[in-house]
């Protein structure tokens, strides 16, 4: 589903004040669950369920290598890389980050969510694109963490 499909899914929750709507399209769920006033969107399945039943509530997401750190995104959205005139810069394979460095921002609902490293190393893979859906706990970025000298 796209954050269009979604925005309507949770917009029609809130119009009819449900506490609770799921809705299935294409092997994709999603489920809006209403607690004080604010919507929540929580995954609950990302691949065609499967004969046997659903599959696991836990999101497909590329293994990641030993001695590699996953930059994950925090919610489900659209990946954005940061502004051209902003601090922080659009990061490419072999590029060094901190921790604490803001490499990234993940928008939903028009709201965006600052993707920040959290740890210093080199960029070994960049897997996600400008403006790409991503989904809760999907990897984003692979780091190799610096080796810390005794």
């Amino acid at each position: 589903m796209n954050n269009e499909k979604i925005e309507k899914i949770i917009n029609l929750a809130e119009k009819w004040n449900l506490d609770e709507l799921e809705v299935e399209e294409n092997g994709s769920r999603i489920r809006v669950v209403r607690h004080r006033d604010q919507p929540a969107v929580m995954p609950v399945s990302t691949g065609l369920a499967s004969s046997a039943g659903q599959e696991a509530l836990k999101p497909e997401t590329k293994d990641v290598p030993h001695g590699l750190h996953a930059v994950r995104s925090p919610m489900v959205g659209i990946f954005l890389h940061p502004d051209q005139d902003a601090a922080a810069k659009t990061l490419l394979a072999g590029d060094h980050v901190s921790s604490g460095d803001v490499i990234g921002y993940v928008e939903a609902m028009k709201m965006r969510t600052e993707l920040v490293s959290e740890v210093d190393g080199q960029v070994v893979e960049v897997l996600v694109t400008d403006k790409q859906s991503v989904e809760f706990n999907e990897p984003l970025f692979l780091v190799r963490p610096d080796i810390q000298q005794p």
